[in-house]
């Protein structure tokens, strides 16, 4: 019944007002033919937005939407009660997953909460000797007991041919304790820089910053991904004897106590902060 009245060119024939030409948008302003709900859900469908992405034009980090896509682009178009039919049930489901999604994120909020007491209790707030510690319980920087370094650099020049195709990890596959492995991009390297980049069980991983939530987040490493390497924004800590366990470090590194240090030493600007390799180095692990 949706399509009883053919497909139109959505904006040759069922817009008006286009604002193409911007930088950043393309405004849509229906016309008495079709509702905005009726063009908002349409092209709001994964595929359609998988087939726009495919058709983005510009270079790496400015890719745009050409206007000449959206233009040729064909909507169903039914009749006006039945786009408003639709549209309603439409509407009330997406309201419902609303609702679904606030309760997970409020659940997930709880959990977290949960997490930072439990780490809390067992790393307390504080930095350096103002934390007290048992007896028998040691601090060393992680300078002292492990390497640190940072990964490979996308888009670096290279003075030899590489030889390998790996996977890497981004900012984006490293989470607040735990990994993203739902995407994993690979890159070429040489011989020499997959030896010195490749993950080992048992390595941390910790990411630079950007964003506050960013800073120094990360977990550590079981090999879930064969010859994987890391990126230049992510930090590898490679502990030098056995007698640090990875999981119980990855938990102090995120923990209050970890997060405050990573604070207090981070280079911050607006909304933004970073640590270095120093930092890292200098952090008093318990």
């Amino acid at each position: 019944p949706c399509m009883q009245n053919g497909k139109h060119a959505i904006a040759r024939n069922l817009l008006d007002g286009i604002g193409f030409g911007t930088t950043e948008f393309h405004v849509l302003r229906p016309t008495e033919r079709v509702i905005a709900d009726w063009v908002h859900f349409f092209i709001r469908q994964p595929q359609l937005l998988e087939d726009a992405t495919s058709h983005f034009s510009g270079a790496v980090g400015q890719q745009r939407l050409p206007e000449e896509y959206l233009r040729n682009l064909e909507l169903p178009v039914p009749q006006i009660i039945e786009q408003q039919r639709i549209s309603v049930i439409l509407n009330k489901q997406m309201s419902f997953l609303d609702k679904i999604r606030a309760s997970v994120g409020d659940r997930a909020k709880l959990a977290t909460a949960l997490a930072t007491s439990y780490l809390q209790s067992i790393f307390p707030l504080g930095f350096g000797e103002a934390v007290s510690i048992p007896p028998h319980w040691r601090r060393k920087t992680l300078g002292e007991i492990g390497d640190v370094v940072s990964g490979v650099t996308v888009g670096r020049q290279l003075r030899e041919p590489t030889s390998r195709r790996v996977p890497y990890l981004r900012v984006a596959n490293v989470k607040d304790g735990y990994l993203d492995l739902s995407e994993i991009k690979q890159i070429d390297v040489t011989d020499t820089e997959f030896a010195r980049w490749q993950l080992r069980n048992g390595d941390i991983l910790l990411t630079e910053g950007g964003d506050l939530d960013k800073l120094g987040r990360g977990t550590f490493w079981s090999e879930q991904v064969p010859d994987c390497i890391h990126q230049n924004h992510i930090f590898r800590v490679r502990f030098k004897s056995s007698e640090v366990y990875p999981p119980f470090a990855a938990a102090q590194l995120g923990s209050p106590y970890g997060k405050r240090y990573f604070l207090r030493h981070a280079k911050k600007t607006t909304g933004i902060a970073s640590i270095n390799q120093k930092v890292l180095r200098g952090f008093p692990l318990i």
